[in-house]
This record gives C-alpha cells, structure tokens and sequence, in this order.
C-alpha cells in the first residue's frame, strides 16, 4: 500500500480507532507485550504507535517512542499521553 493511501485512511480511522478495534487488539497487545520481557531502563520502539492503545500496558519504569505514519493517529497518542500522565513516552 502506498503511504499516502495508508495515511488518508488512518487519518480517517483516527476518531473511531479505539472503539472500533479496542475490544479486539488490546487483548493480544496485552499479551504480546506482556512476554516481551521488558527490563527496566529499556527504550521501546512501538512502530505503528497509532492512536496509542498500547501506551498503557508497558512498563512505567522504561521509555517508549512511538512512530505512526498517520498525524491524526499520533494527534490521539499525543493526547492520550498528556490525559494519562504518561512520563515515560
């Protein structure tokens, strides 16, 4: 898929993401990043960040960085960490 395309259409999903697939994904992000053994101190990279439904379930104690190639997505992560109090994002 072109970029372009694939930012039009996550532009378009980033209002309804999370209630769209929350219920779905959030189970196996869960558990994904649950057996990632994440130490404390590490630096995670989430590719694909999106709206940030993930950001809740790493560790506090290491830093994440998220990347998205959609601005409207990465506008609800920006917002989801100010609202949460995030200060390891």
């Amino acid at each position: 898929m072109e970029s372009e395309a694939a930012k039009r259409i996550y532009n378009g999903y980033s209002a309804v993401y999370d209630a769209l697939f929350k219920r779905f994904f959030y189970p196996r992000i869960r558990h994904a990043i649950g057996r990632m053994n994440i130490k404390p101190g590490s630096v995670v990279l989430d590719v694909g960040v999106g709206t940030g439904l993930s950001l809740d379930v790493f560790p506090r104690d290491c830093k994440v960085v998220g990347i998205d190639l959609s601005s409207e997505m990465l506008k609800k992560a920006r917002q989801k960490v100010s609202d949460m109090g995030f200060k390891n994002v």
